[in-house]
């Protein structure tokens, strides 16, 4: 994937992106912090894009009730 041209829109709008900010593993943490390595210019709009997946991230997440949860089990 080319994250040269990609804009705060786009970061937040890819999954791979999505996944490092809400649950990094070390294979995403590698390549996001080697990319920012290569990429300082866009240090500011991946983070703005973290922000912006962090603060929206969990408002809305679904909870299931105590009764789902038992029936799931």
């Amino acid at each position: 994937m080319n994250y040269n041209n990609y804009q705060v829109s786009d970061f937040i709008a890819d999954d791979f992106f999505i996944k490092w900010v809400k649950s990094p593993d070390a294979e995403s943490e590698y390549f996001w912090q080697n990319w920012l390595k290569q990429h300082p210019e866009k240090l500011e709009e991946v983070q703005n894009a973290r922000d912006l997946i962090v603060s929206i991230g969990y408002r809305n997440q679904y909870q299931p009730t105590e009764d789902e949860f038992i029936e799931v089990l």
